[in-house]
């Protein structure tokens, strides 16, 4: 006599059988995004992360500036030609106020690209920091003539570095180049109207341009190529002063 199977067994024998079935699929899901790597998993972000110039990058943004300058560190070790490691690098120490190892830091980088613009700003900007105007306001020239007349930001660096070094004229003439690149830069506006407003003090400087008149040909913005000199960088072993407040 055929025995019938119990009632509900086909039931469960078709539920375990679709079991294994997912179970075999979903391993072989697994074994296929392991063959494949961490991006077919969506992994693209944290592999580029894993970068150390990507994560030195991550620090220098979360202004950990010194795990940045270690990072880049190690990195140049086995990349010493990375100039986008360097610049970064030569930030970061200047942010930590190693001034001294900034400026030689991008002093190198100009020795090999002598128009890099990163370079050149940086520079300058260290040397402003180093409260050696002379030098910055070189630098920060050279970096006008590099820029090209495309950002207002060199312009207006040159023009305080020209103000602290009492050359409220052509402290003028940069601002109007700056003016002219960027009309709705606040800050420049407001670094213009405080030297106008000093115009107006008694013994204040004389020869500025109101807004919207013509500049006197005294104050016609010169040729940035024909002013730029060749700064030679001060002895490296000699000690800086530590800045107060650095430039941003």
């Amino acid at each position: 006599m055929r025995k019938e199977p119990l009632p509900g067994s086909r039931g469960r024998r078709g539920a375990l059988a679709l079991g294994f079935l997912g179970i075999s699929l979903l391993l072989a899901v697994v074994a296929a995004l392991t063959l494949l790597g961490p991006s077919a998993a969506g992994g693209g972000p944290a592999t580029r992360a894993a970068d150390p110039l990507e994560v030195a990058k991550l620090a220098f943004a979360d202004r950990d500036f010194a795990r940045a300058g270690n990072l880049l560190e190690e990195l140049l070790k086995s990349d010493s030609k990375n100039v986008s490691a360097r610049l970064l690098l030569g930030r970061a120490l200047y942010e930590q106020g190693r001034l001294a190892a900034a400026r030689e830091t991008f002093s190198a980088i100009l020795k090999e690209e002598k128009d890099n613009e990163g370079a050149v700003r940086g520079l300058a900007g260290t040397y402003e920091a180093l409260n050696q105007p002379d030098l910055a306001a070189a630098w920060w020239q050279r970096a006008v003539a590099l820029n090209n007349s495309k950002d207002p930001e060199p312009h207006k660096r040159l023009a305080q570095v020209l103000l602290k070094k009492g050359d409220h004229a052509g402290a003028m003439a940069a601002l109007q180049q700056a003016r002219a690149i960027d009309p709705k830069r606040e800050d420049v506006e407001a670094l213009f109207q405080e030297i106008l407003t000093a115009q107006a003090v008694p013994g204040g400087p004389a020869g500025i341009s109101r807004p919207g008149s013509p500049i006197p040909p005294g104050l016609q913005p010169p040729d940035p190529r024909t002013r730029i000199p060749t700064p030679q960088p001060p002895d490296p072993s000699k000690e800086f002063p530590r800045p107060g407040e650095r430039s941003r």
